[in-house]
């Protein structure tokens, strides 16, 4: 008994699941209420799980580039701790432990999990996720093509409803979230794991998986975001070069690598350009549709006309206002010069990530309140200084070199290298939206989660297991664990 509930508390993927489906639920203010209470059963089932692992598995000890993921979140807690007086700090208390814990719960893989077992956390994961975003979107989509916009507080709060500003907010807080865009990729990653992987060929499930993308798509394209779309763009380039790049085609295979590049580039920018004309496309088809239905409603309910009253509504239903003060960035530039300031008032540990917010503003003399730098390195420097953002920088350079050495000499089979680098498409896409936004660092929101999430994996499918150099601490400790249950044991 004592055995079987260790195993469930070591339990990587339960774990896992909790931390994507609990902050999911937790970002429609409605059932924030509800889910909120969870974030300190989260707590409590992290540190389970940690200690559990230390003195059974140790799987956290022998996932490379631990130790410098480690050091940027007690950098991080550091600069918290420093500005414990601050109001925010207070407030925000619970959030960071639950985002600190977070990581060391979503990030390890385990190097004994087999390949079926590997792929088979990736399919539990993807279902789950695609299944309730997907979800969330329809009500989103029928919200637009109702035309609501609405706004309501709730615990003191003023959140909007349906569309607002242009955006398509839907049920979720905030119309920039990527919830939906993450979950098109992550439809994508399980079609090409059903396919490449389990040899599905069932028609049922890839119509399942290529409804959720057309849906989660349309609900992307309808929140207008710029970054969103840059992030697609590039995500689409990188994937068709490493496909043009790694194809086995007669017209590419015996190629220089010098025109192998030119040849993948230009494939790549045809891509990205047809991913842009999608985007447009469906914006298209949605105001067309919209269009069609308030002249329908218009000629049954009052029996009217077809109206340019009605064209116009609909333009500016659908149209995003944004101030001249704003900019070209829309703000960005300033918080990032604002960010830096901050830094440098206290470099070496940062002020945390939440001491600030609230208390950045878009351009000099707004009253719009942020609650990041929106960037993620202006944002981690601001939170944990230049030693958390020299440990950040480390642990990304040292996961991005290990997985672009595999996705041009890989290890694997050659039926897991598309997974793979849908996958990896997918962090593209994150990372990018990072540059002008922050998402992957010390908030709530489901891209951060499932980021690392997904890097963990990444480095998993990469082939290699071995540690890097920077890990030492990491096996030193591992190593003096083992003597002590040895010994205990023995």
């Amino acid at each position: 008994m004592r055995e079987k509930v260790l195993d469930t508390i070591s339990n990587n993927i339960l774990c896992k699941l909790f931390f994507i489906v609990i902050p999911l639920l937790n970002e429609i203010p409605v059932l924030t209420p509800v889910f909120n209470p969870f974030m300190k059963v989260g707590i409590l089932i992290g540190l389970l799980f940690i200690f559990t692992d230390l003195f059974r598995g140790r799987t956290i000890l022998k996932t490379a580039g631990i130790v410098p993921a480690a050091l940027l979140v007690i950098f991080v807690l550091i600069g918290s701790l420093l500005h414990f007086q601050s109001e925010q700090f207070k407030m925000n208390l619970i959030e960071l432990c639950y985002i600190a814990i977070s990581f060391f719960v979503l990030y390890p893989v385990s190097n004994s999990l087999n390949r079926e077992k590997l792929f088979g956390e990736i399919t539990l994961i993807n279902c789950a996720f695609v299944g309730l975003v997907t979800a969330a979107s329809v009500i989103s989509l029928i919200l637009f093509f109702l035309k609501v916009n609405a706004s309501y507080i709730f615990n003191n709060y003023e959140y909007h409803l349906g569309v607002f500003n242009g955006r398509l907010v839907g049920i979720f807080r905030n119309s920039i979230y990527p919830t939906a865009t993450i979950a098109m990729f992550c439809a994508v990653i399980q079609y090409l794991v059903n396919r490449k992987i389990w040899n599905i060929k069932k028609r049922r499930w890839s119509v399942l998986l290529v409804i959720s993308i057309v849906i989660n798509f349309e609900a992307f394209a309808l929140q207008n975001s710029k970054g969103l779309l840059f992030g697609c763009v590039g995500a689409a380039f990188f994937a068709a070069f490493m496909v043009a790049y790694k194809c086995k085609a007669k017209i590419v295979a015996h190629l220089k690598i010098g025109y192998r590049i030119v040849v993948s580039a230009v494939s790549a920018s045809a891509l990205a350009g047809l991913f842009y004309i999608m985007f447009a496309f469906f914006r298209k088809c949605s105001y067309w549709l919209l269009l069609l239905i308030e002249n329908l409603k218009n000629v049954l309910l009052h029996n009217g006309e077809q109206s340019d009253a009605i064209t116009q509504d609909i333009k500016s239903f659908m149209e995003r206002a944004v101030g001249d003060n704003y900019g070209a960035l829309t703000g960005r530039p300033y918080v990032w010069k604002e960010g830096i300031e901050r830094a440098l008032e206290q470099p070496l540990f940062g002020y945390g990530p939440c001491t600030l917010a609230n208390e950045i503003h878009p351009f000099e003399g707004s009253t719009e309140q942020l609650s990041h730098f929106h960037n993620i390195f202006v944002h981690t420097l601001v939170s944990g200084g230049v030693l958390g953002l020299c440990s950040f920088i480390v642990f990304l350079c040292c996961c991005i070199f290990r997985i672009v050495k595999s996705l041009f000499r890989p290890k694997n089979p050659e039926n897991y290298y598309l997974p793979f680098l849908a996958i990896c498409a997918l962090l593209v896409f994150i990372f990018i939206i990072n540059m002008a936004d922050t998402t992957i660092l010390f908030m709530t929101k489901q891209s951060g989660f499932l980021f690392f999430i997904y890097l963990g994996y990444a480095m998993r499918l990469t082939g290699e297991t071995k540690p890097f150099k920077v890990d030492v601490l990491a096996r030193k400790i591992d190593e003096f664990l083992t003597k002590i249950i040895v010994r205990k044991n023995g």
